[in-house]
């Protein structure tokens, strides 16, 4: 594995031009250090890949043209070599069955999108290409995690990962905030002002409903950076994230709270909504209906972006206008003629996207405009399979506090992740995907991080510890 981490660096910095001689200099340790963290195991190199990218290095990148390597492509590679030598020593390790054939099936019906790409636009083939196998590399987490989740800690500690790395994310974000004067403006760190949300939203319902970190002081320090994180990157996506899946679960996981917030649920749910309202007045008062400046809202844009992909949809709604196309066919004279008739002469002239192109901001839209009723029906059978198979793991781990705890942090945080999709479009290799493939990959691993665990009953026989995985304290 260390050969070909040099053999990969070393292509790398030799096809660099004008690098000054101290960057060089600062190759060698750094090689050393990634080699010395691909060493240490599959958790490991989990952590480091989870960290590097919330952090948003996920954008730094060597080499020419759309194929770049990126810092995370190391990290991905370790685990890939690590899921190789654990099957070729304890055998195959499949995990709970949450829908992964239902995953890889939609993950091809993306890989068919790109059919229209090459038919109709050849040139940007090789970045739509580029894009799946971002996603493809990305969701492949969820087969490579039973490899090396292998107990209960090791699900705690992924989790753990995920909350360290959106706190240490968010505070960077608020230093360099304060630092340059850019406090009144939205937050944004290594990420754009929506992804920082989002972290500040997984940050405040896993410090309600992980059992990571144990420490009351550590989860309260959490739950007030995602608070603040959350107004001051303003998004409402997030926000309205953070209501939904609080609504739903309530404000603990312990199980007295739940049974005793489910006959409170409708007053939780109202009061819940009038303090999102309220935030929501406070910082980003003109996207309420009831303000005289909705029109000229960021909301509007949205549902302008969001009609301009219905009507991509429509017009090749088997299998779409092909993967991450929608940018480029958005600015169509006709398409933006028919928005404006459809919005009115009062829309903001900039939120029609000949003006500012961009994509449709909405997944499950995108879903539907760049993969059509194939990709969108096999993204809709995952997700009821994906429902099911949590169904039946929280299920058969009420008995075990500590497991039934970790799967259902994994639950409702990715409930705050489809809640927020509504608001953002699906791209690999990002932080949000990433943290997505990651709280899959341990629902994946929950069978087997129960069984080998001897804390909760009979370890399975001819099994040893992972190298890398944390210790148990005796």
């Amino acid at each position: 594995m260390i050969v070909m981490v040099a053999v990969a660096l070393g292509l790398s910095v030799g096809r660099l031009r004008n690098v000054p001689p101290w960057a060089l200099l600062l190759a060698v340790p750094t090689f050393i250090i990634v080699c010395f963290v691909l060493s240490r195991g599959p958790l490991v190199c989990l952590a480091a890949l989870v960290v590097v990218d919330v952090l948003g290095l996920y954008q730094d990148s060597l080499g020419a043209g759309p194929l770049k390597l990126r810092t995370i492509d190391l990290f991905w590679v370790g685990l890939v070599v690590w899921m190789i030598v654990v099957r070729k020593r304890d055998g195959q390790q499949p995990g709970r069955d949450i829908g992964q054939r239902a995953l890889a099936l939609w993950l091809f019906a993306l890989g068919i999108s790109l059919v229209p790409v090459a038919v109709h636009a050849p040139g940007l083939v090789t970045d739509s290409v580029v894009a799946w196998l971002r996603v493809v590399q990305t969701f492949s987490l969820v087969w490579l995690l039973p490899y090396g989740i292998r107990r209960v800690k090791d699900a705690e500690f992924a989790i753990g990962v995920v909350e360290f790395a959106a706190a240490a994310e968010i505070i960077r974000a608020i230093f360099v905030a304060a630092t340059t004067g850019a406090l009144g403006a939205r937050l944004e760190g290594g990420n754009s002002a929506n992804t920082e949300g989002l972290l500040a939203a997984l940050l405040i319902v896993a410090a309600l409903h992980a059992p990571v970190p144990r420490r009351g002081g550590l989860r309260v320090a959490y739950l007030a950076v995602g608070l603040v994180g959350l107004f001051m990157a303003r998004s409402l996506g997030a926000t309205a994230a953070v209501v939904a899946a609080l609504a739903i679960f309530g404000l603990g996981s312990r199980a007295a709270r739940v049974q005793a917030s489910g006959l409170l649920m409708p007053i939780r749910v109202i009061l819940l909504i009038l303090a999102a309202v309220i935030l929501a007045g406070s910082f980003r008062a003109e996207n309420l209906p009831t303000s005289s400046k909705f029109s000229k809202s960021t909301t509007v844009h949205r549902a302008v972006l969001a009609t301009a992909g219905l009507e991509l949809f429509a017009g090749d709604p088997i299998v779409g206008i092909g993967w991450q196309r929608s940018s480029a066919l958005i600015a169509n004279p006709a398409l933006n003629d028919s928005l404006q008739r459809t919005f009115g002469a009062d829309i903001n002239p900039e939120f029609l996207p000949e003006k500012n192109p961009t994509g449709v901001h909405n997944m499950y839209v995108q879903m539907l405009a760049e993969a059509g009723i194939v990709g969108t029906l096999c993204l809709l059978a995952f997700l009821f399979l994906c429902g099911r198979g949590i169904r039946d793991a929280l299920r058969d781990l009420r008995s075990m506090p500590a497991a039934y705890e970790t799967i259902r942090a994994c639950m409702v945080m990715l409930v705050v992740l489809a809640v927020w999709w509504n608001d953002n479009a699906l791209y690999g290799g990002q932080p949000e995907s990433v943290i997505a493939a990651t709280l899959l990959g341990v629902l994946a691993a929950s069978t087997f991080a129960v069984k080998s665990d001897p804390s909760y009953g009979e370890s399975v026989p001819n099994q040893r510890a992972m190298p890398g995985s944390p210790r148990r304290r005796p």
